[in-house]
């Protein structure tokens, strides 16, 4: 599943609490696809990917690598022992 299709499962208010948590700003008058679209462009920008991706272990990185290529390809258990 993307991003964008499992932000639509959440509720606006709980849309808004995550613009929140990526401090974006101006969001509550925006429409629900609308702030979905602001969500996942602040998300998968360069600045924010790297900032979030800094943190992985070398093991994680490589798995992170292995599933932008092949998604289907990495396991459950994969992800887990990664963690």
């Amino acid at each position: 599943m993307l991003l964008r299709e499992y932000l639509t499962e959440y509720t606006k208010e709980e849309l808004l609490d995550q613009a929140r948590s990526f401090e974006i700003k101006k969001c509550s008058g925006l429409r629900k696809a609308d702030l979905i679209n602001r969500i996942v462009d602040t998300f998968c920008a360069e600045e924010m990917l790297r900032s979030r991706l800094a943190c992985l272990t070398k093991e994680q990185m490589d798995l992170f690598r292995k599933a932008c290529i092949s998604p289907t390809a990495v396991s459950v258990n994969e992800v887990v022992d990664a963690m």
